[in-house]
């Protein structure tokens, strides 16, 4: 299943069969909620959840079966714009905001359990390891990592970009975690070392906006607003094949499918773009 974004509403969109992905989307529902921009969003980590994060500050969750808003928001959950957003774990929802905080939520009575504050500026993305460490992105131009249940920053900042950080992704294992940023530029960075850039990936010709690493964690996925995505190396920082052209626009976001065989990309002109993860 493909979610898409747009201003108020949120499209669940399935994937039959097809060879062509602009093809064989089928619209099954509009989801309500917002009354604003939605800025993020993802699904829990069973799949039966959908959350959001808006511009008028609030966290709205859906249930993806029965296509009905789960809970109504709990007051303002920042005070400013819902900028990045992931689930933790299946009780707990982490969100960045550009009020410069990340704040942990439990799912079930929508309380916020805690706020974790050391960005100097806006939030643009958060991720979350599989022992729960977190990761943000901030127009500050660092990564910070946090620890999810101490609720306390990992080691110093991760200083390498002259830009702000657009994405944030960790590696399966969690030993890895990559950044993408407005300098043009990808870092690839070992989370035990935060003082030394272990790959520094250039070849874009604007703004790196997106970034993911494969299931298996030998690649790299990134997408950029020079409208084209490139796949690395995520062992060496090499370049792999020619760029996957084909977006119509600047890429927002990008991912691989869980079996590693295709990635899809979203656009700033509204398409969705899917391409075999073999070597172009």
């Amino acid at each position: 299943m493909i979610v898409c974004f747009h201003v108020q509403w949120v499209q669940l969109l399935f994937q039959s069969r097809g060879t062509q992905l602009t093809t064989c989307l089928v619209h099954i529902q509009t989801l309500k909620g917002h009354a604003d921009k939605i800025l993020s969003m993802a699904f829990s980590p069973d799949g039966r959840r959908i959350i959001a994060g808006s511009a008028n500050r609030l966290v709205c969750q859906w249930d993806v079966h029965s296509r009905t808003q789960v809970v109504s928001p709990n007051g303002e959950a920042h005070w400013e714009g819902v900028l990045g957003r992931v689930f933790a774990e299946r009780q707990e929802v982490v969100s960045g905001s550009a009020d410069q905080t990340i704040c942990l939520w439990d799912v079930q009575t929508r309380a916020k359990v805690r706020a974790l504050i050391g960005h100097t500026d806006k939030i643009q993305s958060v991720a979350v390891s599989r022992d729960c460490t977190i990761a943000s992105g901030s127009y500050d131009k660092t990564l910070h990592l946090w620890h999810l249940r101490a609720g306390v920053q990992v080691g110093r900042p991760f200083e390498g970009h002259t830009g702000m950080v657009w994405s944030v992704a960790f590696s399966p294992d969690g030993r890895k975690v990559a950044s993408s940023s407005e300098d043009k530029s990808l870092c690839i960075w070992d989370v035990r070392n935060s003082s030394q850039v272990d790959h520094h990936l250039e070849g874009h010709g604007d703004e790196v906006t997106s970034v993911a690493f494969s299931p298996c964690g030998a690649q790299l996925v990134s997408g950029s607003m020079d409208a084209n995505a490139f796949l690395w190396d995520a062992h060496n920082g090499d370049r792999l094949g020619a760029p996957l052209k084909g977006n119509a626009g600047w890429v927002r976001c990008l991912t691989f499918s869980p079996d590693g065989r295709q990635i899809v990309s979203g656009t700033e002109g509204g398409c969705i773009c899917l391409w075999n993860a073999r070597i172009h």
